[in-house]
């Protein structure tokens, strides 16, 4: 299964890089901004709050990052330059770090750093160097939490939770990660049998640790944590989760008004809610039973009940997503033999992550095939779960 991914990942990157090459100016330019002058943006915005002098006051330009999330960009110059270094360094990061989950798994290197590599020409990859955004900083610590959360060794389960506690003061998000604690355990090593408080205790305070600090060093103290909130609510109802129907609405209202000339965004917001609501719920009981279920489908699910839940949740945060891809992978490979069920995952990862923009109507539907990938591997892994 893994060739395969792999030999197909490659082959739709050929496509796709053909294809460009013969009209670059033809649909396939349609998976970068038309507008070069957006490129980087979410780099060029939270580098200029570093120089602001009150970017949580700002007026025109309020900060709804946490400090945490923007800190690392200090050493790199608010320019071009400095932001394709930025995203070298922080997507190179990222690439490591999910090569060290998947090498902690009990994959082969070689086949780690292949799998790795196919996922790099993927439309989610290349968009989010594209944004310029911090995601490769907070999805790299996250690969360093899933490799060693549940290890049998004290002190990678403590970086584990200092990890996941600096993504969580990042981006907020993936706090919703920290729910891997309380489910059954995920060890691949004959990890621990409990639950183990003191390592919550340290994720948590770790958390808090890295968001409140950076508010006295770049800011004015507590006064500026409530500006912060005040600035990210305000920034949550301006981008809605892309994951939710909320951000197919955004993204297809037209023609979702043509066909539910009822619909409203606040309406696609509650009705989001709801089935992230469902699906927790429907997860907590699995794992309430104790049904059988692959380590990769626990991961995949947390991840995405984070995706669909989390206000402001862009597609590129999809990354994250990458550790239980490999992970299935590695689980599937193990299998004797193939499921059918396993052979329609796969096309739906693909479909979600090609490159290749196929148009209709003129415009590409690389949206909806990632929408539709996703719920429907939603849908199957909660069959499989609970067969």
């Amino acid at each position: 299964m893994m060739r395969k991914f792999w030999f197909l990942m490659f082959v739709q990157a050929l496509v796709f890089c053909g294809l460009f090459l013969c009209d670059n100016q033809g649909p396939q330019r349609d998976l970068f901004s038309r507008d070069a002058k957006t490129y980087f943006t979410d780099y060029y915005v939270p580098r200029a709050w570093l120089d602001s002098e009150n970017c949580f006051k700002d007026a025109e330009n309020p900060c709804n990052y946490p400090p945490f999330g923007f800190a690392f960009l200090r050493p790199f110059p608010l320019s071009k330059e400095g932001a394709i270094a930025f995203m070298a360094t922080s997507s190179l990061l990222f690439i490591f770090c999910l090569a060290v989950f998947a090498k902690s798994s009990g994959i082969s290197c070689r086949s780690s750093v292949l799998t790795v590599a196919s996922l790099v020409p993927s439309w989610i990859f290349v968009r989010t160097i594209e944004r310029g955004n911090t995601i490769f900083i907070a999805a790299a610590l996250i690969c360093i939490f899933l490799a060693f959360f549940d290890s049998r060794s004290r002190w990678k389960r403590v970086l584990a939770a200092i990890s996941l506690g600096a993504a969580a003061a990042m981006k907020i998000a993936p706090t919703f990660i920290g729910c891997l604690y309380l489910v059954a355990p995920l060890g691949n090593d004959g990890g621990r049998r409990r639950l183990d408080w003191l390592d919550m205790g340290i994720c948590g305070l770790s958390a808090a640790v890295f968001f409140i600090v950076p508010f006295w060093v770049l800011g004015n103290g507590f006064s500026d944590v409530l500006n912060w909130l005040g600035n990210a609510g305000d920034s949550s109802v301006g981008f809605p989760s892309t994951w939710g129907l909320s951000g197919m609405y955004v993204y297809a209202s037209g023609v979702l008004a043509k066909v539910f000339p009822t619909l409203t965004l606040s309406g696609c917001r509650t009705a989001t809610w709801i089935i992230g609501l469902i699906l927790f719920a429907l997860f907590a009981v699995l794992c309430g039973l104790r049904k059988p279920m692959r380590r990769s489908d626990k991961i995949f699910f947390v991840v995405a009940l984070m995706l669909i839940l989390s206000p402001n949740s862009q597609f590129y945060m999809g990354i994250i997503l990458f550790p239980s891809l490999i992970l299935w992978l590695y689980e599937a490979e193990l299998s004797a033999n193939y499921r059918g069920l396993d052979w329609v995952q796969m096309f739906l990862w693909l479909a979600m992550l090609t490159l290749v923009q196929i148009p209709v109507g003129g415009k590409p539907i690389t949206i909806f095939l990632t929408f539709a990938s996703f719920y429907s591997l939603i849908a199957i892994k909660f069959c499989e779960s609970a067969a």
